[in-house]
């Protein structure tokens, strides 16, 4: 089975998000009103049962990805591609977080045709993208069926969320401790990266970024990586508060570049640091 995955990576971005307890999304639908629909991942079975899912998105993954997007109004949403005596199908499992219990209950189980699934999608994720952003940026890995199938049928798939931490509050409920936004450099070193020079590209991921961390009432985090010889064991990090006509504005005026870690103990310690103030400051 292929699991849906078109996110840059790099070997430390990986062990930054497995050990600092990262999360990624790979879809956040809104409709036409620019409500949040569904929060979606997606699996293609191949040659595998259906229920075998749980071995590439695990009960506590789901859950935790629940209680993200009921926190937006959204419900989580699992799609599986499955081929059936010639035939392809849609399995549409939905899924609602049960927290007294700490888990999530599939609350919807539906098994579509691939015209009834469009239609069911239609409903949920409002406009199209012109271009493959897959071509464009040749960075398609994993799992391809859906994008395949929203694109020949003048849809997408939606902008996903880069990574988001957890974390419990004083009633022991799971809360959105931050959001993280990750951005790889290829050429040059982490410490001269101003992701700035390339706002205006990106302006308006960053808009809706900071709009949907407001939403969650949690810091938004830049993350910044970059391939470059000699640099793979360094992260530049940064809390964006807002954008103003010359870029992102971050905390204390520290850009991710003016902040640089070489460890995961600098990294999480700073996270950690930074979430407590912004949870001291709220209330």
């Amino acid at each position: 089975m292929k699991r849906r995955n078109i996110e840059r990576t790099t070997e430390f971005s990986t062990q930054i998000s497995r050990e600092c307890g990262f999360y990624g999304l790979q879809g956040l639908c809104r409709n036409k009103q620019g409500d949040y629909t569904i929060a979606v991942e997606a699996v293609d079975m191949e040659n595998d049962p259906v229920d075998s899912f749980t071995s590439v998105i695990g009960e506590e993954e789901i859950f935790v990805k629940a209680c993200f997007a009921e926190k937006v109004g959204a419900v989580f949403t699992l799609l599986i591609h499955k081929d059936e005596a010639g035939e392809s199908f849609v399995y549409v499992r939905q899924y609602a977080p049960d927290r007294a219990a700490g888990r999530a209950v599939c609350t919807t189980e539906e098994k579509m045709s691939e015209q009834s699934f469009m239609e069911w999608w239609k409903e949920r994720k409002y406009g199209k993208q012109i271009n493959s952003y897959r071509n464009d940026l040749n960075i398609g890995t994993g799992e391809k069926y859906f994008d395949n199938l929203l694109e020949s049928n003048g849809s997408s798939w939606p902008a996903g969320i880069d990574g988001f931490i957890t974390s419990k509050d004083e009633a022991g409920n799971t809360v959105i401790g931050a959001l993280i936004e990750n951005r790889i450099a290829d050429k040059c070193k982490v410490k001269s990266y101003n992701t700035n020079r390339y706002f205006g590209r990106d302006y308006k991921t960053w808009v809706a970024s900071i709009k949907l961390a407001r939403a969650l009432s949690a810091p938004l985090f830049l993350c910044t990586y970059s391939r470059k010889k000699g640099q793979e064991q360094y992260m530049g990090i940064g809390q964006i508060v807002s954008a103003d006509e010359e870029g992102l504005v971050f905390k204390d005026k520290v850009r991710p570049d003016k902040n640089v870690k070489s460890s995961v103990e600098e990294v999480r310690e700073w996270i950690n640091k930074e979430i407590l103030e912004f949870r001291n400051n709220k209330s």
